[in-house]
């Protein structure tokens, strides 16, 4: 008897680490939004996607350094980075199995093409509705 119930608790406590990996390690890319995670932002937020990193060079981006989203300490293992960069010069890293296939999604839905990066001077941001009115 005491070996059934040993198989059922550790099946159990095995399903709830795969369903939470599962979770954790998920993206989604719709076309209003990107979930990294647990993390999700709005494609608005993001002012700039940044060209993949260079292998052969030594310098190290600013991107590369910064914040991974999903609430994770650093990119899952077996995922690529992509840089981007929000709203105020807050700089984060999405990350992706596929980072290359993210990376043009992400490309396409800020209107970029190919190897157009697009960037948005954050001078030519629309007004937040609440925040500039009450300034």
């Amino acid at each position: 008897l005491t070996l059934p119930i040993c198989a059922v608790v550790l099946a159990g406590a095995v399903s709830i680490q795969v369903v939470a990996a599962r979770r954790h390690a998920s993206v989604e890319l719709t076309p209003t939004m990107l979930r990294n995670g647990t993390e999700t932002i709005e494609l608005t937020q993001i002012l700039e996607v940044f060209p993949p990193r260079d292998d052969h060079s030594w310098d190290i981006e600013a991107w590369e350094t910064a914040r991974t989203l999903g609430e994770l300490t650093d990119v899952p293992r077996r995922r690529g980075a992509i840089g981007l960069k929000l709203g105020k010069g807050v700089l984060v890293r999405a990350w992706a199995k596929d980072d290359t296939t993210l990376r043009a999604e992400l490309v396409g839905a800020l209107g970029g093409s190919g190897d157009h990066w697009p960037s948005i001077d954050p001078d030519d941001e629309p007004a937040d509705s609440g925040d500039e009115a009450a300034q």
